[in-house]
């Protein structure tokens, strides 16, 4: 009867397990997506960096070079590397709550599988010891109809 008890918590604790582990499987997932679309902004922003960073090159090393034009290229750059370096803090924050996500999923899952094989050992107990009384019965039957005249 303990036993019986024990199968029935286990199980609803590896229900509750499995619910908690699909859970953090899907904010994993989540966290990946959001990770690799802010890595892919942060690409992009540096490659406009990169490109107004060029063109603000391009200009000054031009022939016909103009005051004013230099310092409004010069601030679009300096503004686009701005912009560049926020997306990639932006990523590396994603990555970390990423990490983080894992974590979680893994310690999860540990939990999980650690109950599925409680639950397992505690079914092969309950089957062995029924096993066990079956034998015993059947024993016992052999020996009083051996004993019988």
């Amino acid at each position: 009867m303990r036993d019986r008890s024990k199968l029935a918590a286990l199980r609803r604790i590896a229900a509750v397990e499995q619910v908690q582990r699909t859970s953090a499987e899907v904010a994993l997932r989540a966290a990946r997506n959001a990770e690799e679309a802010a890595r892919d902004m942060a690409a992009q922003a540096r490659d406009v960096a990169e490109s107004e960073h060029r063109e603000w090159l391009r200009h000054v090393s031009g022939r016909t070079f103009s005051p004013e034009l230099g310092m409004a290229l010069g601030a679009r750059a300096v503004d686009a590397e701005g912009r560049a370096e926020g997306a990639e803090a932006e990523a590396a924050a994603a990555t970390s709550e990423t990490d983080e996500r894992e974590s979680a999923w893994r310690l999860l899952d540990a939990q999980a599988r650690r109950t599925g094989a409680s639950l397992r050992d505690l079914h092969r107990s309950m089957a062995r010891r029924a096993e066990e009384m079956r034998l015993s019965a059947l024993e016992d039957r052999t020996t009083f109809e051996a004993m019988r005249p």
